[in-house]
């Protein structure tokens, strides 16, 4: 008795894992766009944080720019 109880043991253990396995796979394919979007986005930003890390911030409108280094060195943005 004991061994058919370990056995369905196992077996639902499996079953659950190969459902979660499956779930993830469907998930991550379903909304792999979504996502794809996100990491751009992300990226972007730690781009245009580097950017300003360095010292430089273009105004929206691209016609003035700002030094944070030092008050020597402005750059206008073209």
């Amino acid at each position: 008795m004991k061994r058919t109880v370990m056995d369905n043991a196992i077996r639902s253990s499996v079953v659950v894992l190969g459902s979660l396995a499956f779930g993830y796979l469907s998930l991550e394919l379903g909304y792999k766009p979504f996502l794809e979007k996100a990491e751009e986005y992300e990226r972007s930003l730690q781009s245009s944080q580097q950017h300003v890390q360095q010292g430089f911030v273009c105004s929206p409108s691209q016609s003035l720019c700002f030094s944070f280094v030092s008050k020597e060195r402005d750059v206008c943005c073209e």
